[in-house]
């Protein structure tokens, strides 16, 4: 600006002594005003340069708090979002876990109405209509015998009688396993089980065992002779009370398949084509018959092809428990093997009960029990029951031998018929 004013001095100073120079005049003043022009543009330049980095760095300072909030946006979303998720995974986690406990809760359930559904029956597995008739046949079926266990002979299938000279019970006409027809009331599983024997038994051991003599005298096939035991107590009008036990014994279809068996009632589930739970009762008989199980072991064709002339006499032992239950069978006379057959338990309830009992379907067979020995009759018991016996059939009553095996002669004696005692009014027993 000095500049300019030198300048513009000079001129005024030349134009007081020359007029001529008027025109350099304003060619002066025109170059101070484009220098002025000039010196006032690198002003504005310079002004708008740093107004422009004033810009720049308030942009960047912008660009860059916003990128600065956007990072923390996402950091803060990404923590967030990892939060919910966890929250999220732990509430599935859980509600699977409560899933997965609801499923084991609802299968242990339907495995535990399973396994007490033969307990617990709905209406239609009550004989409501047959009840009182078969609780007749119940009351009525007292076998006579010598003070002590009191046996039932309820269907009074072929000839049950207890022999006071061999000390067992004998099956003395040969009945079918299966007839032609049926009772009213009975249907085949319940028929094939009918010719049998049993008695009550009641114990709180944890395990205990059975152990008898089976003697067979003849068979028609097929035939089962054998013992049943964790059998149900009499229920009114249930048909449960008639088959549901287990069973061992020994059962032929025909003579070149004969062997021990073991079987037990129980229920099974299945699935319908609907997804719907369907129930059978597997009956045990049954279950040997269909050859839904396998023989333990096989017995001698040819022992049963002499039979009429030699009498099988099979020893057998059993230890029953809730789970398991350990047997074994052998001809009476030779070495009792060390080995035990176990079978596992598929209805550990039948534990519940402990009645005992024989069975005899299509065979002549006397059965001699071993143990519980509460259920072997004492000997005075026995010595009482001869006497009696003497007095009702008019016979001696000198005291017999007593035989470990019936003979010939005993069998000829046996009654060709079904005989029965009649009742004694005041006594089932002998006193």
């Amino acid at each position: 600006m000095k500049k300019l004013h030198i300048k513009i001095y000079i001129i005024l100073l030349i134009s007081n002594y020359s007029p001529s120079l008027y025109s350099m005049m304003d060619m002066a003043i025109m170059m101070g005003a484009q220098e002025g022009a000039s010196i006032a543009n690198q002003s504005v330049n310079a002004t708008f340069h740093s107004m422009m980095q004033s810009v720049s760095a308030s942009k960047n300072a912008l660009q860059n708090s916003i990128s600065e909030f956007s990072n923390n946006m996402k950091a803060l979303q990404k923590k967030e979002m990892q939060s919910i998720e966890q929250i999220f995974t732990q509430a599935a986690t859980h509600i699977n876990n409560q899933q997965g406990n609801q499923q084991k809760y609802f299968q242990d359930m339907e495995q535990y109405m399973y396994e007490t559904i033969s307990q617990q029956k709905p209406q239609q597995y009550y004989l409501l209509n047959k009840a009182a008739h078969l609780d007749e046949l119940f009351s009525l079926g007292t076998m006579y015998t010598p003070r002590g266990a009191i046996w039932k002979n309820v269907f009074q299938v072929g000839n049950w009688e207890y022999d006071h000279i061999t000390q067992s019970f004998w099956q003395m006409q040969n009945v079918a396993m299966r007839s032609q027809q049926t009772t009213s009331f009975l249907d085949k599983q319940y028929e094939q089980v009918s010719n049998s024997i049993f008695t009550e038994f009641m114990t709180k051991e944890p395990s205990y065992e059975i152990a008898c003599q089976i003697t067979i005298y003849q068979v028609q096939f097929p035939f089962f002779a054998g013992v049943t035991f964790n059998k149900t107590r009499w229920i009114s009008g249930s048909l449960d009370s008639i088959t549901k036990c287990r069973m061992f014994g020994i059962y032929a279809s025909d003579i070149t398949d004969i062997g021990t068996y073991f079987a037990e009632q129980y229920t099974a589930t299945t699935k319908t084509a609907t997804n719907e739970v369907a129930t059978e009762t597997l009956y045990p008989l049954e279950q040997i018959i269909q050859k839904q199980i396998t023989a333990q072991r096989t017995l001698s064709q040819k022992a049963f092809e002499d039979i009429q002339h030699q009498p099988i006499s099979i020893s057998i032992r059993i230890v029953t428990s809730p789970t398991t239950v350990k047997m074994k069978a052998w001809p009476t006379g030779d070495s009792e093997p060390k080995e035990w057959f176990t079978a596992q338990s598929k209805n550990k309830d039948l534990y519940l009960y402990h009645d005992i009992g024989f069975i005899s379907a299509g065979a002549i067979a006397d059965f001699k029990i071993l143990k519980p020995e509460a259920l072997v009759f004492s000997e005075q018991a026995e010595q009482n029951f001869a006497q009696d016996v003497a007095i009702l059939t008019g016979t001696s009553t000198k005291k017999r031998t007593k035989q470990t095996k019936p003979t010939k002669d005993v069998l000829s004696v046996r009654p060709k018929k079904k005989q029965r005692f009649t009742p004694i009014p005041t006594r089932t027993q002998a006193s």
